[in-house]
Formats: C-alpha cells, sequence, structure tokens
C-alpha cells in the first residue's frame, strides 16, 4: 500500500496536512509527561501516608497497655525501653531495632521524628469502670512527622524537602 501526501485547498491556496498531527501530539507530550509524573507521586504520598498511619497507630496502641504515671503535672511512660519500642514499631512494624532493610518507609528511619505525648485528663468521676479509681487519666499521642521525596521532584520541584504528619491519640487501658 503506497501512502501519498494530503493535499486540500484551503482559502485559495494549496495546503499540506501531514505532519500537524505529529507537531501538535510534540506540543502535548510535555504536558502529559508532566501529569503522569504528579499522579504517580501523588499515588505514593497516599500510599506512605497510609502506611506511616497504620504503623504509628500501632506504636500508640503498644503504649496504651504499658506503664504510664500521670498526676497534675503531666504524664510519662514508667519504663524507656517502651518508648524505644514504640518508635521501632512506628519505622519498622516490629518490637527489634530495625536493621537497613526492615523500615516500612526506606526514606523513614530516623526515631527522632516520633513524638510521644502523655496528657493526664482530671476524672472527676464522669469516667467509670476502668478509671473509677484513677485521678488523672493517661491520653497517649503519637505523632509522625515523616520526610517525602518526589520521585520526579528533581525535576519539576526545587523547593523546601516535604513532609506529612500523622497522629493516633488513644486512651490509656492499663495493664
Amino acid at each position: 500500500m503506497i501512502f501519498a501526501k494530503v493535499k486540500y485547498w484551503i482559502g485559495g491556496s494549496l495546503k499540506n496536512k501531514l505532519g500537524s498531527a505529529a507537531v501538535e501530539f510534540a506540543m502535548i507530550l510535555p504536558l502529559m509527561i508532566i501529569f503522569l509524573a504528579v499522579v504517580i507521586d501523588f499515588g505514593r504520598l497516599m500510599m506512605d501516608y497510609h502506611a506511616a498511619s497504620k504503623s504509628v497507630r500501632d506504636a500508640s496502641r503498644y503504649l496504651t497497655r504499658v506503664e504510664v504515671t500521670c498526676d497534675a503535672a503531666g504524664g510519662a511512660v514508667n519504663n524507656a525501653q517502651d518508648i524505644t519500642i514504640a518508635k521501632n514499631l512506628a519505622l519498622s512494624g516490629s518490637i527489634n531495632a530495625p536493621a537497613v532493610g526492615d523500615y516500612l518507609l526506606s526514606y523513614w528511619t530516623d526515631p527522632s521524628t516520633i513524638m510521644i505525648t502523655i496528657t493526664c485528663i482530671e476524672n472527676t468521676g464522669q469516667y467509670e469502670g476502668r478509671y473509677t479509681s484513677i485521678a488523672y487519666i493517661p491520653s497517649l499521642t503519637v505523632t509522625a512527622t515523616v520526610p517525602f521525596t518526589l520521585l520526579f521532584g528533581v525535576i519539576a520541584f526545587s523547593g523546601p524537602p516535604l513532609s506529612f504528619v500523622t497522629s493516633t491519640n488513644m486512651a490509656w487501658m492499663a495493664i
């Protein structure tokens, strides 16, 4: 089959239409690539946020079962090893210290990005059951600031480093 150049008459002159689709595609291609990169990076961000959120929730759930002191001055976890275990749970999903390949997110390896806060809520009799004889009820909050690197950010984004924050708050359940 032989392809011939398509020529047609417009406005009193003969025009050649062959190649106009290629020119239009060349004009749209950079926009399509940028759109694809944004979609991929947004999908990665949502996937990583979900993984970090679940791991922070696991760390918070662990801390609700450890010994905590709470009074008018504030609260604290009694055993420092429990804080280390909670941070390990958040970073790797395991109570053991994570090794190089064990992290849930390969770029989130710093335990100092995880903050553990204990708020003591005064029990004036409105909380019953497990909390009846407790003057101050501990509320544990685990917050993580997770750094995020855009996959295609080197090409299009040169601003400050990105990060997202996930937090979980749970009531202390006692031992």
